[in-house]
């Protein structure tokens, strides 16, 4: 039986190759479709847990690049006094407080070929960087050392190049598919040290002397019990010269804009498959029909109906497993590698699901695109099924 297959198949390559390949198509667009939305809500859900904060203060105006800077990772700087730190002493309900620094954008380093984002903290106040600090790294953060995303690059020394110097990495955080992984933290100490080794190469930092002074954003977590929102209605109120943006906001921004793109994804889906099952269904039908000839000679033979159905069955099965891996392997080596520029090119947080969720939709998509091709294989075959031999052979000449 098994021979008898496969010399069936390989008898008629064209038409295998047709046909695996729009099994192929199928299984291709399930993956890579699902992987891409999968991806954007994974990403949309780890912006609110990496930024740590209930709510963010940024200078007046600003608030367009703060955004830009978490969920794109355009670099930027930005400055506010530190005095809008004790603005906030009498507003109720605010349980922590950290503050950035963010110095103006370092693309002369060997650690990528982008700009990057600088960001000095303070390891004492700070709730937002250090979690995840200490997911690599315990102990800390100290002097001298830095602290990157996942898409910078570390030399075999564990260490990076800023303006010909080079700083020891602390600890490398998980990717989160957000601007952060394009970041660079560190200490304000440390980020003194750098702006001093910039100057004396000749490279002109003049934020970098307001570290003491000044701050880029300020960070707030709500007490347990306690409304962001009425925290975010008491300082627009309170005069501080500031944007306030509210993490729940930009998640609920990137889950609107994430739903268009969804929803096209999603139609063209829908409409693909619509067009693989009927060109299925009218190839399986032509090359049963060209093999009406075939059938009435096995009937003749002593073949029964079940016996040419599952023929017919088993033939589709293996042109549609066949099809489903070359699909899935192909979706696979074009989303999964090419992440980086994906999420890039769509502006938005995009994060790829963990290896037990691929597998499932690996383990889905074979198997529903392994159903499509028997299952429209047999609608085409329950005709000759029902014929007689003779009727048959007669049809074939």
């Amino acid at each position: 039986m098994g021979g008898l297959i496969l010399r069936n198949i390989s008898a008629r390559p064209f038409r295998t190759v047709g046909l695996i390949t729009v099994v192929a198509i199928l299984s291709f667009s399930l993956v890579a479709g699902s992987l891409l939305v999968l991806s954007l809500e994974n990403g949309a859900d780890n912006v609110e847990e990496r930024l740590g904060a209930d709510i963010m203060l940024v200078p007046r105006g600003s608030g367009y690049e703060a955004e830009a800077v978490l969920i794109k990772g355009e670099p930027t700087a930005f400055y506010m006094d530190r005095s809008v730190v004790d603005g906030l002493d009498g507003i109720k309900g605010i349980s922590e407080v950290a503050t950035q620094f963010y110095l103006a954008t370092v693309s002369d380093s060997d650690c990528c070929d982008f700009p990057v984002q600088v960001i000095a903290f303070d390891p004492d106040s700070d709730f937002t960087v250090m979690p995840w600090i200490e997911e690599s790294k315990s102990g800390g953060i100290g002097p001298g050392e830095l602290v990157v995303g996942s898409n910078i690059d570390i030399t075999e020394g564990g260490k990076v190049k800023i303006f010909g110097a080079e700083y020891q990495v602390a600890a490398k955080l998980s990717r989160s598919g957000t601007g952060l992984d394009t970041s660079l933290y560190m200490t304000q100490e440390t980020m003194k040290v750098i702006a001093k080794d910039a100057s004396q190469r000749g490279y002109l930092l003049t934020a970098a002397d307001g570290i003491d002074t000044r701050i880029s954003v300020v960070l707030i977590r709500a007490e347990p019990g306690y409304d962001p929102n009425a925290i975010a209605e008491d300082i627009n109120f309170s005069g501080l010269n500031v944007d306030v943006i509210k993490s729940d906001a930009v998640v609920a921004g990137l889950t609107q804009q994430m739903g268009h793109l969804v929803g096209y994804i999603k139609v063209f889906e829908v409409m693909l498959w619509i067009l693989a099952v009927v060109v299925l269904g009218v190839l399986f039908s032509v090359s049963i029909n060209e093999r009406k000839k075939e059938f009435a000679i096995f009937r003749m033979m002593g073949a029964t109906r079940i016996k040419l159905l599952s023929l017919v069955f088993a033939e589709s099965s293996v042109i549609s497993i066949a099809g489903a891996l070359i699909g899935v392997l192909m979706a696979l080596l074009f989303v999964i590698p090419f992440s980086n520029s994906i999420g890039s090119s769509l502006g938005l947080p995009y994060l790829v699901p963990p290896l037990s969720s691929i597998l499932f939709l690996v383990l889905l998509s074979v198997s529903v695109s392994f159903a499509i091709g028997p299952l429209t294989a047999m609608w085409s075959a329950r005709r000759i099924g029902r014929s007689e031999a003779h009727s048959a052979f007669m049809e074939g000449n």
